[in-house]
């Protein structure tokens, strides 16, 4: 061990707390990398593992849901009533007394309405 080293690399002997600590080996033995080589190994494995687990979520989200053609039918159904609509729509009976305007009968009793308050306004008579 180096005079300067904090730490035994061998048996884990730490100098600052005067004990050995416990160690963890990493690698797979003789025929498997050791050291840095085992650590970098092991993230790579296990990046590999998430990627193929991210592959395989990927793939169970497109399999779930309404199918497309569900939606294609929805919307079929969606044209076909609003062209039903627009080619059954109602004609609306001419006026009885002839008189062709935009103003529905209704309308012409609320603009008369309308037309009394501006009057009464107008006069000074609020």
């Amino acid at each position: 061990m180096p005079i300067k080293a904090v730490v035994c690399i061998k048996c884990g002997y730490n100098t600052m707390i005067g004990r050995r600590m416990q160690t963890i080996k990493v690698g797979s033995g003789d025929d498997g990398p050791v050291g840095h080589g085992a650590v970098a190994q092991d993230l790579l494995d296990k990046a590999a593992k998430v990627i193929d687990d991210d592959a395989a979520e990927e793939v169970k989200k497109t399999k779930e849901g309404m199918p497309w053609w569900v939606y294609l039918i929805g919307l079929a159904i969606l044209i076909g009533c609003a062209t039903a609509m627009l080619m059954f729509r109602s004609e609306k009976e001419p006026p009885k007394d002839g008189k062709r305007g935009s103003v529905e009968p209704g309308s012409r009793r609320a603009a008369r309405y309308a037309g009394c308050i501006a009057a009464v306004h107008m006069h000074g008579r609020a």
